[in-house]
């Protein structure tokens, strides 16, 4: 913002950002959890049977990244909000 952003600008850079590493992130985690749960369940044949719901049910490898990357982002939206407050001459001075 010292350099002439606007703060709309710094909120969509740090959200960006986030974005990248999230989806990074989940496309990773998601995969590996699918592999390690099908080497458990060759292993073992009580891994699938856990409980009422199979650990390869869709809506449990959708919807569990899903909540997490709404949670993520609304964690990296809450300091970016707070950075688009901050006075650009007060940060450089710290700085």
């Amino acid at each position: 913002m010292a350099l002439g952003a606007r703060s709309q600008d710094v909120l969509t850079l740090v959200l960006k950002e986030a974005s990248a590493l999230l989806l990074t992130g989940i496309l990773i985690g998601t995969t590996l959890a699918i592999l390690a749960e099908r080497g458990l369940a060759a292993v073992s044949s009580t891994v699938g049977n856990v409980n009422s719901r199979s650990s390869s049910d869709p809506l449990i490898i959708v919807g569990a990244p899903l909540l997490l990357g709404v949670l993520a982002l609304f964690a990296c939206y809450v300091p970016g909000r707070k950075s688009t407050k901050l006075d650009p001459m007060t940060a450089l001075r710290h700085e």
